[in-house]
């Protein structure tokens, strides 16, 4: 047990353990409450985001060209569908005026129909207050790592590392060789100084997945994004279906 003293205001705050302050029962279900809460979490987060994965492969490899606002609303609309787990599921009157819920809906329904569909825990709680903070979570994600900053992380990693590697000897390492450096990493290239292509080829496999599988190939970033939609969403179908359960038990 602590203590917090606040002088200024004759306050004494005692701290204790949960499992210290209740019945033991109570501290077993408690606990048994927020462990489950916590893996239902995990699960619908994952799921959340493989479906919001799947549908925006999916409108690209259909042509579908469209500037997508991917923020909060969409997100917990996202997790509903999933929480609900009902591929009769009919949209709101407020849902319809929203053309890309209709879209979601429409895939959402013909991917489970056709592969093995997305699926909700049992017994699951009322966590709309939880998952209204993770669609904040994904929603924030995705602004800051994917639309704003990636290629950012991309040149902090190459200038971390390179400079780890090459600062010895009095080698310097200028603004000019770590953007060669990330020209050859995002097209595939090689026209940077010589020295940097080992390297260059090394921790390319970091930046761009390597999924050691002769059908899916991806040479650069630009090419996966642009040439192989319909590869990559096989491939998260197959991620989907037999890696999800481990990674969930794993985290």
């Amino acid at each position: 047990m602590n203590y917090d003293v606040d002088n200024t205001k004759n306050v004494i705050a005692i701290k204790q353990k949960l499992k210290d302050s209740l019945n033991n029962n109570f501290f077993k279900y408690l606990n048994n409450k927020i462990k489950k809460n916590v893996d239902d979490c995990n699960y619908l987060y994952t799921q959340v985001c493989y479906l919001i994965k799947l549908f925006l492969l999916y409108e690209f490899e259909q042509n579908i060209d469209i500037n997508y606002n991917l923020d909060e609303l969409f997100i917990r609309f996202c997790f509903k569908l999933i929480k609900n787990n009902n591929p009769d599921y009919i949209l709101l009157e407020s849902e319809k005026k929203d053309n890309i819920k209709i879209r979601l809906l429409n895939f959402y329904k013909e991917f489970n129909t056709q592969n093995i569909p997305f699926t909700s825990p049992s017994d699951l709680d009322s966590i709309s207050h939880i998952t209204n903070s993770l669609s904040r979570d994904i929603t924030t994600n995705i602004k800051n790592n994917i639309i704003i900053n990636f290629y950012k992380y991309i040149k902090e990693f190459i200038k971390i590392n390179i400079k780890l590697e090459f600062e010895n000897n009095n080698f310097i390492v200028t603004k000019e060789i770590i953007k060669d450096i990330f020209y050859d990493i995002i097209n595939n290239t090689l026209f940077s100084d010589s020295i940097f292509h080992e390297w260059i080829i090394k921790n390319k496999k970091l930046i761009i997945p390597d999924f050691n599988n002769d059908i899916i190939y991806i040479d650069s970033i630009k090419n996966g994004m642009l040439n192989h939609p319909k590869l990559l969403k096989n491939f998260i179908i197959h991620l989907f279906s037999f890696k999800t359960p481990n990674i969930i038990i794993k985290n």
